[in-house]
């Protein structure tokens, strides 16, 4: 007697365990981690959600998505929460899930991240360094720029984040300095600077 295939049918997806792993620390990496069942897993909808440890009855706000967040200082002193919706390959969903972490997140320490220059440096034009602080809520960040004469002197002409060359700079090249520091805080990071890679032109020369 011949069998009849049975065709066997996935379970509606579900999610039987989860949590969130990673140092609670601005600037390292947060994942869900979880175990899901019921058939092959399509494009899961996971929302990271943010809300201040000292309000609890304040409200969630959204902060990102995906299985991995790296915190910036918005979350700083803030219980993370990623919420999980599951889907199957064919697009049945099931039931969301949130994981909540149970420590804020801290304050990492100040940096600057992607410092640069322009690499044409003439006199009378004005430079603005490209850079990104990283860290918990800014303070008065401390900035200058260094003259180097060609015989490797070196002199401050300036405590501000722009600077335009003038004719004392010509034939120097020119050094910007960077000390990121934390709001209300005795926290510095290191310094970070960047220079010029040629050395300061006449106008006159360029026309």
């Amino acid at each position: 007697m011949a069998r009849t295939p049975v065709r066997i049918e996935a379970a509606p997806p579900v999610l039987r365990s989860g949590s969130i792993v990673g140092k609670a620390l601005e600037g390292c990496e947060q994942e869900i981690v979880y175990e899901y069942y019921g058939g092959i897993e399509g494009p899961s909808v996971i929302v990271w959600h943010r809300k201040q440890l000292s309000d609890p009855s304040g409200q969630w706000q959204p902060t990102g998505n995906g299985r991995q967040h790296i915190p910036t200082n918005l979350d700083v002193g803030c219980i993370l929460r990623a919420t999980v919706t599951p889907i199957r390959q064919d697009g049945a969903r099931g039931p969301t899930q949130s994981f909540t972490t149970t420590e804020p997140i801290e304050a990492g320490l100040p940096a600057v991240k992607n410092l640069g220059l322009s690499q044409i440096v003439e006199e009378n034009i004005e430079l603005n360094p490209s850079g990104t602080y990283f860290g918990a809520e800014p303070g008065v960040q401390k900035k200058r720029w260094i003259r180097i004469y060609p015989d490797g002197r070196e002199m401050p002409v300036a405590t501000t984040h722009t600077y335009t060359p003038d004719q004392d700079d010509i034939g120097c090249q020119l050094r910007f300095e960077w000390i990121p520091q934390v709001c209300l805080q005795l926290l510095a990071g290191p310094m970070t600077h960047c220079c010029s890679v040629l050395m300061v032109q006449s106008a006159k020369w360029l026309l």
